[in-house]
């Protein structure tokens, strides 16, 4: 009451002052209030934007990263080493003779004296080198393990003998890649699981991924299956902590969760969630599902959140597992009315107002329409619509118009450089809104992260697609010569060097080993050269001589030089990688190159020349054997003109006779070098033997007695003696067909061996079949 009599009693120009000044009062207080309720709405849009780029970067990078173990299955799989474990019989034997069951225990067990000790070398190497896999194996078509890693990732032995008697033919991985249907897209992948075995070897909660796909040699035949798990730390979970954690240093109480398709979490921050909890999307964002997390219950009603689903990356397809990226909600609090900028601006606007609304009351319809429209630009620009206003000046009305059409600019250009990140254009140039621009920095780490996996995307994919390029090269069965110089030409070509050579290991008329330049490659033109390394001598001989790679930066003068249409001039790098394989050097590589090679372009070239170290050595005995061959084949057509040329000359005989003699000599002695050098016996058509040289009564571990008079059947297994392939065998025998090839015999222990072999038909003078000679040399697999 006194406060009205008091008010009655002022002038009215007082009076009017009075409301003026309450009503503009009452007017910035709403104001006030309005602002700091909109711009909590635009921080809760901010962190749902924040939501949704955390969800689709965490399941993105998943994608990737198991996409990549997709991608391993499938190149270990073709590992010569496995395929050397399970392979039974040659491809030779397979086409002519069939061989012995693999199961035999003579195929057995060359077959892993053969490949067990590479096979575990590169297994173990494997697991140490990519470091996310706990568990690698490989199994035969019965689903016997034959072969599993030794050591865990660090290097680490540990105990996984047990697994080499476990059968593995009920396992789903197992029967979806051996079904008649075929595995889709080159390799079978598991959802999120448990493995029982992981968890018995780590003394873990065995949770992770599992990848298989089947093995199969050169000819395309099944083998195994190649079996990968993976540890989940590695491929999903260590990516949703590290983004989980970043969004907490601006936003606490955030988590990320993984789940699969139908909703459990596979992955969350309190892992007693994991499998236990499910999150319903479409109730959740309902706001009619609750879960609590480290007792806080989290649901849309007090959390902000963004779901992104998994696509895969390229082939891999994925299991439709989701990303939830929930962060708690701002709420309007008196802190949010008078601790912004914005809001303090307002109230000086406020405040300014108040104080001149005596000079006049039109300026206040105008300062009310600019802040009107200020504020319909701020609650579009909540809502996610980006506009300027055409408010200016150099008042603070016009200061607050500026600065929201600054904020305008920047949410456009940071949704710019989003989309270009979309699109995948990295190299886009971003100016924070600020040092504290939340968003830029995470777009800015987002675009570097993307920017990283995709350089070494490309690198791993280069080294990928230069082991096949390659492997089909080596696959090729040419002379060392041909073989050398389709090599060097396309690693030139492949590195982007600019000269190449390659030299083997030869040896001379004193066997002496040296370096032979066996091919080399300039600028698109082989240059056939002639030239000799000594053990030692150089760079080049003492790269031989140690054994290891020497990797040039520092060209010295007068070492090479490389000539282009313009003249000549140094290179800037060289590389020199010997050719090694089972610690025995077969040649060197030479790459000479006018830029500097990369580092996993060294380590490309040092795994490819093992590769060619062992396709090198295999040419190289395949030509001796043939050679050798050849040589057998023409004695015995001159034997046979010999012959041919005594039968019409016999009425001649008294006057030829000192030649015959002569002639007689040279024969014995041909026969007495292929009786000392070869593997040879005598059979009567019908496949009886008749006569074995010592060399062959040694190498099959019987004598002339235990021989003479058995059948050819005691040289190959029972069930090879009753197939079809066998008796077609002895029906060439008994019709004189020659033949010539790579054969596989048991001695008289059961020991499987190989030979490179001959039957060839003895007539007589009437063309009538004799017997069946077999000269043969023993040869590996």
């Amino acid at each position: 009451m006194k406060t009205m009599q008091k008010f009655k009693q002022m002038k009215l120009t007082s009076q009017l002052l009075l409301l003026i000044l309450s009503a503009l009062t009452v007017m910035a207080l709403v104001l006030i209030i309005y602002t700091g309720i909109q711009f909590t709405k635009s921080e809760n849009v901010a962190k749902r934007t924040l939501a949704s780029s955390a969800s689709a970067s965490v399941i993105e990078k998943i994608d990737r990263n198991l996409y990549e173990r997709f991608s391993d299955v499938q190149a270990f799989a073709y590992n010569e080493f496995a395929i050397k474990k399970l392979a039974e019989t040659s491809i030779n034997e397979t086409i002519n003779f069939q061989g012995l069951p693999t199961d035999s225990p003579a195929a057995k067990s060359t077959s892993d004296f053969m490949s067990d000790n590479e096979l575990q070398n590169f297994i173990n190497t494997m697991t140490a080198y990519y470091a996310v896999y706990d568990l690698m194996l490989i199994c035969d078509l019965e689903g016997n393990i034959k072969a599993v890693n030794t050591i865990d990732k660090k290097g680490i032995s540990i105990n996984t003998e047990f697994l080499l008697s476990r059968n593995v033919a009920q396992e789903e991985w197992f029967t979806a890649c051996t079904s008649s249907n075929g595995i889709e897209n080159g390799a079978w992948y598991s959802d999120f699981t448990v493995n029982q075995d992981v968890a018995a070897i780590y003394q873990s909660n065995g949770w992770g991924v599992g990848f298989a796909t089947l093995i199969k040699d050169k000819m395309g035949r099944t083998l195994g299956v190649w079996y990968n798990f993976t540890n989940w730390e590695s491929v999903t979970a260590g990516i949703r902590k590290e983004e989980e954690a970043k969004i907490q240093q601006s936003n606490k109480g955030a988590y990320v969760f993984i789940t699969n398709q139908n909703g459990k979490v596979i992955d969350a921050e309190e892992s007693t969630m994991i499998l236990n909890t499910k999150i319903n999307q479409e109730k959740f964002e309902a706001a009619k599902e609750m879960f609590t997390v480290e007792g806080i219950a989290v649901s849309s009603k007090n959390h902000q959140f963004a779901w992104a689903k998994s696509v895969g990356s390229s082939n891999y397809k994925g299991k439709g597992w989701k990303v939830i990226t929930v962060i708690p909600s701002s709420k309007v609090t008196f802190q949010t009315f008078f601790s912004k900028n914005l809001v303090g601006l307002l109230i000086f606007v406020g405040i300014i107002l108040a104080l001149y609304a005596w000079i006049g009351f039109r300026f206040s319809k105008r300062v009310a329409n600019r802040i009107n429209a200020i504020n319909q630009v701020i609650k579009k620009l909540s809502l996610g619509e980006l506009n300027k206003t055409d408010i200016d000046g150099q008042d603070e009305v016009g200061q607050i118009g500026h600065s929201v059409n600054s904020l305008t600019s920047g949410l456009k250009r940071t949704v710019e450089f989003a989309e270009k990140i979309g699109k995948g254009t990295f190299d886009t140039e971003y100016k924070l809104l600020s040092d504290k621009d939340t968003l830029g920095h995470a777009l800015l780490d987002m675009r570097n992260n993307l920017v990283q996996f995709s350089e070494e995307d490309k690198k791993r994919n280069w080294a990928t697609e230069g082991i096949a390029q390659f492997a089909e090269i080596l696959r090729t069965h040419e002379s060392a010569e041909e073989l050398c110089n389709k090599i060097i030409s396309n690693l030139v070509k492949y590195l982007k060097a600019n000269q190449g050579y390659m030299f083997l290991v030869s040896k001379d008329g004193n066997e002496t080993e040296y370096l032979k330049l066996e091919a080399c490659y300039a600028y698109s033109k082989k240059r056939h050269l002639q030239k000799r390394i000594e053990w030692g001598e150089g760079i080049t001989g003492a790269a031989w001589q140690e054994g290891n790679t020497i990797y040039l930066t520092e060209v010295p003068e007068n070492y090479v030089a490389i000539t282009s249409g313009i003249g000549e001039a140094l290179p800037r790098s060289i590389l020199i990688v010997p050719l090694k394989v089972n610690d025995e050097i077969h040649g060197i590589i030479e790459i000479a190159s006018f830029k500097i090679l990369e580092s996993y372009q060294i380590a490309f070239v040092e795994k490819l020349a093992e590769s060619i170290a062992s396709s090198i050595s295999f040419v190289k005995i395949s030509e001796r054997t043939r050679h050798l061959l050849e040589e057998s084949q023409q004695q015995e057509e001159e034997l046979r003109a010999q012959e041919e040329e005594m039968r019409q000359n016999m009425e001649e005989l008294k006057a030829t006779q000192e030649e015959m003699q002569r002639s007689t000599i040279l024969m014995k002695g041909v026969l007495n070098a292929i009786d000392q050098s070869y593997l040879y016996i005598e059979f009567e058509t019908d496949g009886t033997i008749i006569h074995a040289n010592a060399n062959f009564l040694q190498g099959m571990g019987y004598t002339m007695a235990e021989l003479k008079g058995q059948h050819h059947r005691i040289f190959v297994g029972t069930e090879h003696a009753e197939s079809k392939v066998y008796q077609q065998f002895l029906e060439n025998m008994r019709n004189g067909v020659s033949f010539s090839g790579k054969v596989t015999r048991y001695t008289k222990a059961g020991t499987k061996v190989f030979l490179q072999a001959v039957y060839s038909p003895v007539y007589d003078n009437y063309n009538t079949i004799l017997k069946v000679i077999k000269i043969a040399t023993i040869v590996t697999e």
